[in-house]
């Protein structure tokens, strides 16, 4: 499983910013999130009247007075807060996604990323250490190959599930200041929330993904197969067989990883 350990290029993949992952579509993003916020400021500033007049209506009904002003300062407060957060929301997703690379650049150097041994499965697929017939060759170079084609699909995985978290991330990006405006209606703060949610799980996914490959070495160790020395057919059968099986599990818990992390913020 040499292909999948967590090494350099994986780290800088699943750690980086969206700016430094694609300059353009950064830019591009950022543009298109500042022309949504004069409609996050407009819809805020229609349900600042709603609420306002909801509100007066509700104390002349009950009180039979105009609104006092601490309910005036109140409801402007809130309101005008409202306004400096939508206007912040481009800044909010980018300290979201700069303190969920923290915590996986952190969990990833723990250790060191060149920590990781291939444990007692070194050996595993050289030829050379194994006594081999000549039709059990082909059976070496049969499974050997299933290995390096796993280890290289589960490679591509990462990467194709790298770009789909960074695609999805420039969605919610650009939805972000509409998202923020709704979160202050009660007919829409379900949605609001729920939206929220997904941006924690696209933003943590990655932090799952490093926990995977970071613990793959472990995973890999057999303590049944010889660190040295020539081994049977029958033990290195047994042992590669066992690191198929762990390889498939890998592979799973790599496609698994955002449900994963769904289960883990309960969205």
């Amino acid at each position: 499983m040499n292909g999948v350990v967590l090494d350099k290029d994986k780290l800088n993949q699943l750690t980086q910013s969206l700016s430094s992952w694609n300059p353009t579509a950064s830019s591009w993003v950022n543009d298109i999130t500042h022309a949504l916020m004069f409609i996050g400021f407009a819809i805020l500033g229609i349900m600042f009247l709603l609420e306002w007049a909801k509100t007066a209506q509700r104390f002349r009904e009950t009180q039979g007075t105009p609104l006092t002003s601490e309910v005036m300062v109140n409801l402007g407060l809130r309101y005008f807060i409202a306004t400096l957060v939508i206007g912040l929301a481009p800044q909010i997703i980018d300290a979201m996604l700069y303190l969920a690379n923290a915590i996986g650049h952190t969990i990833a150097t723990t250790g060191g990323l060149h920590n990781q041994s291939n444990g007692s499965n070194a050996g595993l697929w050289d030829m050379s250490r194994v006594d081999l017939s000549w039709y059990q060759k082909g059976i070496f170079g049969i499974i050997s190959f299933l290995n390096s084609l796993g280890t290289t699909i589960i490679s591509m995985l990462v990467t194709v599930i790298v770009f789909m978290r960074f695609l999805t991330l420039c969605v919610y990006k650009i939805l972000s200041p509409i998202m923020l405006a709704a979160s202050l209606h009660e007919d829409y703060r379900s949605v609001s929330i729920n939206y929220w949610k997904q941006v924690a799980i696209v933003l943590l996914q990655s932090v799952v993904l490093i926990i995977i490959l970071k613990l793959i070495p472990a995973w890999q160790t057999d303590s049944n197969f010889p660190l040295t020395g020539k081994v049977s057919y029958g033990t290195w059968q047994a042992a590669a067989a066992l690191a198929l099986v762990k390889l498939f599990v890998v592979g799973w818990a790599v496609i698994g990883s955002q449900s994963m992390t769904r289960r883990l913020i309960g969205g």
